[in-house]
């Protein structure tokens, strides 16, 4: 556009020259001073519309340069938004192929946990087997030592009556089966006295000697 107005501008300076010339080559033609003024004033007028339509129209240029301008802008920040959204995305993938890994990780543990489970319930019922097995090996120990103990009563008792049969009521009765508590300082005649649970048996004298004394109830 400039260049078309610079051409204009000296098209209009040259145009006196060529209306010159023509009256000089055309001198039978020659046109009038006010038929020049006229061709002038429309030639001005002509380049006065052109000068208003490139005004505008620079006008136009440099509005759609500031909208080139803005769309640039808003490309970049539109870029921008892409790629942040373009690594989020990235990352919650990275995230979700985590939580699939703890999400197995997390069955693992409970399986093994269900297996752990099943072993203690194993060991408990194990264990109060073993219990219950040592519970009636002591107590078996005990029968036997109370067993024990009346044997040794009852043969010191026979020695004792081989020597003085004056003494033989008394031996006798030191002689006798008694019942010993699990607890307790007494000595019983029934097993039933007190309500005791699983008493020894032994003899009187085999309970006075270890510091057992006689139940005022039963006897």
């Amino acid at each position: 556009m400039r260049e078309f107005l610079n051409k204009f501008k000296l098209r209009k300076a040259i145009l006196p020259i060529i209306c010159l010339l023509s009256l000089l080559l055309n001198v039978t033609h020659a046109p009038t001073i006010s038929s020049i003024q006229a061709e002038r004033d429309e030639a001005i007028q002509s380049y006065e519309v052109l000068q208003e339509k490139s005004t505008s129209l620079e006008n136009k240029v440099g509005d759609l340069e500031s909208k080139v301008d803005s769309l640039n802008e808003e490309k970049e920040t539109s870029d921008i938004e892409m790629k942040n959204l373009k690594n989020k995305i990235v990352e919650l993938e990275q995230y979700e192929e985590t939580y699939s890994e703890l999400e197995v990780k997390y069955s693992e543990l409970e399986s093994k946990y269900s297996g752990l489970e099943v072993k203690a319930s194993d060991i408990e019922t194990q264990l109060a087997a073993k219990t219950s097995e040592l519970e009636s090996a002591l107590a078996e120990i005990e029968t036997l030592s109370a067993s024990a103990s009346v044997s040794a009563g009852t043969s010191i008792s026979s020695a004792a009556s081989g020597g003085t049969g004056s003494n033989g009521s008394s031996e006798t009765s030191s002689s006798a089966t008694v019942y010993i508590p699990k607890t307790g300082s007494k000595y019983h005649s029934t097993s039933t006295c007190s309500n005791m649970k699983n008493p020894s048996q032994t003899s009187e004298a085999s309970a006075i000697s270890m510091g057992y004394e006689k139940c005022s109830k039963c006897w």
